[in-house]
């Protein structure tokens, strides 16, 4: 009896060793598909403009195979993605599969689709290959994301200010500013992240963040970070359900707040900054976002695994205003609905329920997706908002005026 139970024991442990051995094999196969790009021609400089999806990520154009151009995400942390809203890509190759991660953690199969040439402004490429990604964002008006696979092999010098990218082979004039800011990154062997030394007060533990122009938020961080150390900063939880991102089909529920941080230190530097509001959840990643970038002249290089920042003013106010809510557009019913709320807040203080229906904002009444997304974007600028939500089947009208958020 015992030497049937080792037997058996025996075979799984050799099956299990098959299957990692494909498991990773598949892994290191696809990272280095995904990572593999080449250069058409020597003419590995050029400046071009970007612009901010409605989502509010960078957005460039890009050529694929041919000479229509199409928006795509520039993302320092992500791979390169084909988004299945991409109407040609029935014209891409299928090569192979590669696992991900979503946004909440979940594991999830995508096709590889192989590019044969690809042009970002005169910058030529060819043999690329990119995650074909379900996406369920809304307001996305992007075809996918160009990602670590292009944008290391150059340096990417991003002048928020001038809404244009220097594209180059090496660093320029890196000590041309002397209020410019010089970090050493840590590069995943595997995905080619870069990464950046952080701590969250001048005695905590030291935590890695990935560089991620491709994150909208000043730092998102797991909150293990803040409780395991007994930080204690001011904080506001988030409650509702959300789009959870790539790879995941479903909404989830927020597990995150908003804190305060004090004082937020970049290791192995001097620098530091005060007052800076971040986002934490316990299935958290750790990133450092657009948010904290576009204060910055931001220089990435994968090949001096350098960053470089140029502050546009003496002191970066990170304050910013909120309403305290957020809205969906339901498809099924044909109507918004709020689907997040911030304690303490401008919305939670006038009594605004989530999955309260919202029949107009500002006046406006989108009766379809594409009217919803035009909404978002007018109502961007505006502190006042003036809410006409359906509630016991008349209309309230409540009027919400943002405020900082701490």
């Amino acid at each position: 009896m015992m030497k049937k139970i080792f037997k058996i024991i025996g075979l799984l442990i050799v099956i299990f060793l098959i299957i990692g051995g494909i498991f990773s094999y598949m892994l290191n196969s696809n990272f280095k598909n995904l990572g593999h790009v080449e250069l058409v021609d020597n003419k590995n400089n050029d400046t071009i403009p970007f612009r901010y999806s409605n989502s509010g990520h960078i957005l460039i154009d890009v050529s694929l195979d041919n000479n229509k151009t199409f928006p795509f995400i520039l993302d320092s942390g992500a791979s390169n993605m084909i988004f299945e809203n991409f109407q040609s890509r029935k014209d891409l190759d299928n090569n192979g599969y590669s696992i991900g991660i979503g946004s909440s953690g979940s594991i999830f199969w995508s096709t590889i689709k192989r590019i044969n040439h690809l042009r970002i402004g005169n910058l030529k490429f060819k043999n690329l290959h990119f995650k074909s990604v379900d996406i369920n964002f809304e307001c996305l008006d992007a075809y996918g994301i160009i990602g670590i696979g292009v944008m290391r092999q150059l340096v990417w010098e991003i002048d928020f200010a001038k809404k244009i990218i220097i594209i180059s082979d090496k660093i320029k004039n890196e000590v041309a500013n002397k209020n410019a800011l010089k970090f050493e990154l840590s590069d995943n062997r595997f995905g080619h992240q870069l990464s950046i030394p952080i701590k969250l007060s001048k005695n905590s533990k030291i935590i890695q963040a990935t560089v991620d122009i491709g994150n909208n938020s000043n730092l998102s961080l797991n909150e293990k970070y803040i409780l395991e150390d007994s930080l204690s900063f001011s904080n506001k939880k988030i409650y509702g359900r959300g789009s959870s991102g790539l790879g995941d089909s479903e909404d989830e529920e927020f597990d995150e707040k908003l804190y305060l941080i004090d004082t937020l230190v970049f290791s192995r530097s001097k620098y530091e900054i005060h007052n800076f509001p971040i986002i934490a959840g316990q299935e958290g990643i750790n990133l450092l976002g657009l948010g904290f970038f576009k204060k910055y002249k931001t220089t990435i290089s994968w090949k001096d695994k350098k960053l470089i920042i140029e502050p546009y003013d003496s002191i970066q106010n990170y304050k910013w205003k909120i309403s305290g809510f957020a809205t969906r557009f339901n498809k099924k019913e044909k109507n918004i609905v709020v689907n997040s709320l911030i304690e303490n807040s401008p919305a939670s203080h006038k009594k605004i329920s989530i999955n309260e229906e919202v029949y107009s904002i500002n006046g406006m009444r989108p009766l379809n997706e594409k009217e919803y997304c035009q909404m978002q974007l007018n109502l961007k600028n505006e502190d006042t908002l003036e809410l006409k939500l359906l509630h016991e089947n008349t209309i309230k009208n409540v009027q919400i005026i943002k405020q900082f958020i701490f």
